[in-house]
């Protein structure tokens, strides 16, 4: 106990879970919000958080009048003899040999509170993994329970608010440690294609696509040849095409809308001539970039063979449009899913960079292919668990033009909280409020620092965390 340092005790109105510190004085110099410290309760350690902070004086009441009101107006300096400072307390739980158990005793009033001197969290059972997630300002590691990884992650944080890095850092070696394969959708090609070797990194026009994303992608690229809905009748003759005879996958990009017209002609057969120039037009749309992007030779198959061999790959989808990149994740989360109908356990963890361009927070128009994304995203979060599947969705907000859709949101089960812009408040405050936690201590967070929520948290209230860059 020498190494603990007493800082106060608790205060009256204290319940199981929660209490207030009176803190002696002198140390309101010391005691820090995100603070870990213990009450010495009945024989044993209760671990808890420090949180919401505050300095009260009854003699400074500024809707009052008193002596001390009167010697500020004079610009003097006030006695301080009705000065104390508290701090919330957010109880972990009941500190018992290598494990920490929930506490279901009220605290008693008058207990003394130690600050922590050391890792609260060095010496418990094996269970849990210790990576590279550290305490917010000390080198004490923090538990992490990899049973929560399959019930995906949520990171959120404003741009430079360190996600990426996050990511990287904490989250895909946990991944990797716990026996999952990772596989990277980057975005942009520069947060994580950058961080590994050549050979860890695939191009997005090396996939092989399924014929209904093929179908699709030309439909949409083609401006759905002047029709004003999606599915239109053109489009169920070309996806029908495109499906029956495979032989396309081996033409030159230049033979594809050839090859096409002439498929296409079969099956019009007398009205040919009307739907031609429509066809011809909109094939048109398509560059030989375009239909070169079409004829990818890996399969989504073998895509995931690769990464469950190399244990981490790096999918760079740079030098794509939207489409195209939702188009390619389209059939290699088709191919995710087939394989878990078929009761396959995958042990794979995807990595899912600006999440918002995948499930969107506002609505999508039916039938596109960001409405098929969302739909496929929100069947494999909710079949994920039982296979073995980690979801891990990275977004700059919760919600409006930068956040992601409630629906898929509420499938996250985990959420890494940094840095947000104000128009958050009310998803935030739902998910910390109840644990001390304001809004304004999320929007004070220094790049880096994140509150870990959720079941990897083996703790039922938030910890504050963050990492070293390298590991070091």
């Amino acid at each position: 106990m020498s190494k603990d340092e007493l800082i106060g005790f608790v205060a009256s109105g204290s319940s199981a879970t929660y209490c207030r510190v009176i803190l002696i004085e002198g140390k309101e110099d010391l005691v820090r919000e995100e603070d870990f410290a213990f009450v010495l309760d009945r024989g044993t350690r209760v671990l808890g958080i420090l949180r919401l902070g505050r300095g009260t004086d009854e003699n400074l009441r500024p809707e009052g009048y008193s002596p001390g009101i009167a010697y500020v107006r004079k610009g003097l300096v006030p006695a301080s003899s009705r000065r104390s400072f508290s701090f919330g307390f957010s109880v972990i739980g009941r500190m018992e040999g290598t494990e920490i158990k929930p506490n279901r005793l009220v605290i008693t009033p008058g207990s003394p509170v130690y600050l922590c001197r050391k890792n609260p969290f060095e010496n418990l059972s094996k269970k849990y993994l210790y990576g590279r997630a550290r305490h917010w300002e000390h080198d004490w590691s923090i538990p992490l329970d990899p049973s929560g990884i399959p019930m995906h992650i949520g990171v959120f944080a404003s741009t430079g608010g360190g996600k990426s890095y996050l990511t990287w850092e904490v989250l895909i070696p946990l991944m990797l440690h716990a026996g999952y394969s990772v596989l990277v959708f980057d975005w942009h090609g520069l947060d994580y294609v950058p961080k590994v070797e050549p050979a860890r990194v695939l191009n997005i026009f090396d996939i092989r696509l399924d014929e209904e994303v093929v179908a699709r992608y030309i439909n949409e690229k083609a401006r759905y040849f002047g029709f004003k809905t999606v599915d239109n009748k053109v489009f169920l003759n070309l996806r029908e095409v495109i499906e029956a005879d495979d032989s396309w996958r081996n033409l030159k990009p230049e033979e594809f809308p050839k090859w096409l017209l002439e498929r296409l002609a079969e099956v019009y057969g007398k009205n040919w001539e009307k739907y031609e120039p429509i066809i011809s037009r909109g094939l048109s749309k398509l560059s030989l970039e375009d239909w070169q992007k079409l004829l990818g030779k890996i399969t989504p198959a073998k895509l995931i063979e690769k990464v469950m061999d190399e244990k981490l790959i790096i999918l760079d989808m740079s030098g794509f449009g939207d489409e195209e990149k939702l188009s390619v994740f389209l059939s290699i989360g088709k191919e995710i899913k087939q394989q878990m109908l078929n009761g396959k356990t995958v042990n794979l963890a995807l990595v899912i960079d600006e999440a918002p361009q995948y499930v969107p927070y506002h609505r999508t128009p039916i039938g596109g292919i960001q409405s098929q994304v969302k739909k496929l995203i929100s069947d494999l979060a909710a079949t994920g668990r039982k296979f073995k599947l980690a979801l891990i969705l990275i977004a700059q907000g919760m919600a409006g033009d930068i956040g992601i859709d409630p629906a898929i949101r509420r499938n996250l089960n985990t959420h890494f909280i940094g840095r947000l812009l104000p128009q958050d408040k009310k998803e935030v405050e739902t998910l910390l409020e109840a644990h001390h936690i304001s809004f304004e201590n999320i929007l004070r967070l220094e790049p880096g620092q994140f509150y870990l929520e959720g079941k990897i948290n083996p703790f039922p209230t938030p910890i504050l965390i963050s990492f070293d860059i390298g590991g070091k």
